[in-house]
């Protein structure tokens, strides 16, 4: 019967999801302070453990952690092109801790943290602490598909001082690496990622495609060139037309004529947040339908990232002193 190879992932998924924010749970934490935070968010938390001792900054990164352990885990119940999607989609993490890398050694600071990823990544804390320059880093990642990478990007890096070309240029490999994964899989898995991981991408995209616009003050033609089209949730006269837009304002139109956002002045305010919302809300989908599908565990890691994002905004909300209110303004919920 089809889908029955996933039954296994989809109960542990269904499990998994008990400890994730919801709306009607944000009150309670209305009324929590500094430690009782920490301690609520640690009961939540299955794939790590942390003691009173850890720090606000090292609970951040078991947050994050916990979202790739989770996947990690849910890889031991598949095969065939479902677990090669799966795998290839944890390549995520570790385009992360590259970034991270990069943006450390150009502003001169310590790496002090990474995903703690398979023994097979090169891209670990202990081998790379000791890293200086961007010239060690590019030495560094020499026999990784990320030297090609830094070797077309360093120059500009150095030049124009933001890390933001490397970064992009590990965005555009990543999405045309798992763009040409999807192919391996049955047409149902293929819309399960569409609908989910490629989504969430397109998501992350449309957001360096603001900051190169209306952060970095790119031309059109520039930001074209480094936010190349690869997904095809924007016909191309609507990526176009995105490229082109004058305002912020007729920016964030487009994106609602076209199904990204549903309200303007609340993207107005925060758009990162507000198409957060509606991956949220495409993850939710993958829970319902066919119950033994890919789609399922696709969605519970998606719902875990933005599950870790809220977390890490009420901890440091409640660090800072911010009144819950404001906070809860910053939270992204189904």
């Amino acid at each position: 019967m089809f889908g029955m190879e996933y039954a296994p992932v989809y109960a542990k998924v269904r499990c998994w999801k008990k400890n994730i924010l919801k709306a009607s749970s944000v009150e309670d934490f209305s009324r929590l302070d500094l430690t009782q935070t920490t301690e609520e968010i640690r009961k939540r938390m299955s794939k790590v453990t942390f003691n009173s001792e850890t720090s606000v900054r090292d609970i951040e990164g078991l947050l994050r952690q916990e979202t790739y352990n989770y996947i990690q885990s849910g890889l031991h119940y598949l095969s065939g092109g479902g677990r090669r999607f799966v795998q290839e989609w944890c390549r995520y993490y570790e385009i992360e801790n590259v970034k991270y890398i990069v943006r450390c050694v150009f502003n001169q600071k310590k790496v002090d943290y990474l995903y703690d990823l398979s023994r097979k990544s090169k891209i670990r804390l202990e081998l790379v602490k000791d890293i200086r320059s961007l010239d060690e880093l590019q030495d560094f990642l020499s026999g990784t598909d990320y030297y090609r990478l830094a070797a077309d990007s360093f120059p500009r890096v150095k030049e124009e001082g933001k890390t933001f070309f490397f970064e992009m240029n590990l965005d555009n490999y990543f999405a045309q690496s798992l763009k040409k994964k999807v192919a391996s899989l049955p047409p149902m898995e293929r819309k399960s990622v569409k609908d989910i991981v490629a989504y969430y991408l397109e998501m992350n995209r449309i957001m360096w495609i603001y900051r190169a616009r209306y952060n970095f003050g790119m031309t059109a033609s520039e930001t074209m060139s480094i936010v190349p089209r690869v997904f095809e949730f924007l016909r191309e006269k609507q990526y176009e037309e995105l490229m082109h837009a004058e305002s912020i304002q007729g920016f964030i139109a487009i994106l609602k004529q076209v199904g990204f956002i549903d309200d303007e002045k609340t993207a107005e305010a925060n758009l990162e947040r507000e198409l957060h919302r509606k991956v949220l809300l495409k993850a939710h989908r993958g829970f319902t339908g066919i119950p033994f599908k890919l789609g399922a565990l696709l969605a519970f890691s998606v719902y875990h990232m933005v599950h870790a994002r809220n977390m890490v905004t009420i901890l440091e909300g409640r660090r800072l002193g911010v009144s819950f209110d404001d906070v809860k303004q910053l939270l992204v919920l189904a």
